[in-house]
Formats: C-alpha cells, sequence, structure tokens
C-alpha cells in the first residue's frame, strides 16, 4: 500500500495519482509535492523561479522536458465533461441518448496515471522476458536486399 513508503519510493507517477485522490486535490498542492519530494532526484529539474508555481522539468534521454501542471488533477481523474454527456443527451439519437444517460456522474475504473502506469508494467514485463539478439551484417549490402 500507500503507507509507509516515501515518494521517492513510489515515483513520481504514483506521487502525481496520490494528490489526485486527496481530499480536495489541487494541481498547486500537487506540483508542491513534486518539488519537495523529487528536487534531490538527479532527473528531476526545478525550472527558471518565475515558472516554479506552475512548472517541473523531467530529464529523459533525448534531453529535458518541461511539463506545465494545468488540470493535471482534473484530467487525471478521467471524467467525460458534463458538456458532452449534455451534447449526447440532446441528441436524436436514441442509442446515443441511452449510452450516455449519467455517464459523467459514474465512477472511472481507474485513474489515467494508474492505467498508464500499468501499461509501462506491463510493457516492462514483457520486455524483460524475452531474450534480444542482435544480428550484425558483415557484408555491406546497398541494394538493401
Amino acid at each position: 500500500g500507500r503507507k509507509g513508503k516515501s515518494p521517492l519510493d513510489r515515483g513520481l507517477l504514483l506521487t502525481i495519482d496520490d494528490e489526485s485522490q486527496s481530499i480536495e486535490p489541487t494541481d498547486h498542492k500537487m506540483l508542491s509535492n513534486l518539488h519537495r519530494a523529487f528536487s534531490k532526484h538527479r532527473d528531476y529539474g526545478l525550472p527558471h523561479a518565475r515558472h516554479k508555481h506552475e512548472q517541473f522539468v523531467i530529464s529523459h534521454f533525448a534531453g529535458d522536458v518541461k511539463y506545465t501542471v494545468g488540470f493535471f488533477v482534473e484530467k487525471n481523474k478521467d471524467k467525460l465533461p458534463k458538456a458532452m454527456e449534455d451534447t449526447f443527451q440532446s441528441s436524436s439519437s436514441v442509442i446515443l441518448k441511452s449510452s450516455f444517460k449519467g455517464f459523467a456522474q459514474r465512477k472511472p475504473s481507474a485513474t489515467v496515471v494508474k492505467k498508464f502506469k500499468n501499461q509501462i508494467d506491463s510493457l516492462i514485463e514483457t520486455l524483460e522476458s524475452t531474450k534480444c539478439s542482435f544480428i550484425r551484417c558483415v557484408k555491406p549490402n546497398k541494394e538493401m536486399q
């Protein structure tokens, strides 16, 4: 479970997810938690001081990427917007009306972060279960045949 594990142990994704599921979650609290928990990590960077309250930086293999946290918490809930449900409800199509009735009020089975983390874990498991083989081409093949 969550208890007893530090954010560094749990990782950045689950730290974001924890804030999304807390009482009265906000992007500002999430970002403050990320800065506090990961500021010493070699792959986590603080943006320029004027953007510190809206961004964090992750060093990926291809370089630094700045993430702006506008609506992270809300988007992580993965809910259908009420306006979209209203659009479906006002449709002349009986199928659309019945399919989306009450859809926006339903609680999603998992957050976006949880779904993404599960996909990453599955990919890692698949990659680790395979044996990679490399073939070296001794003779140049300019015609690609």
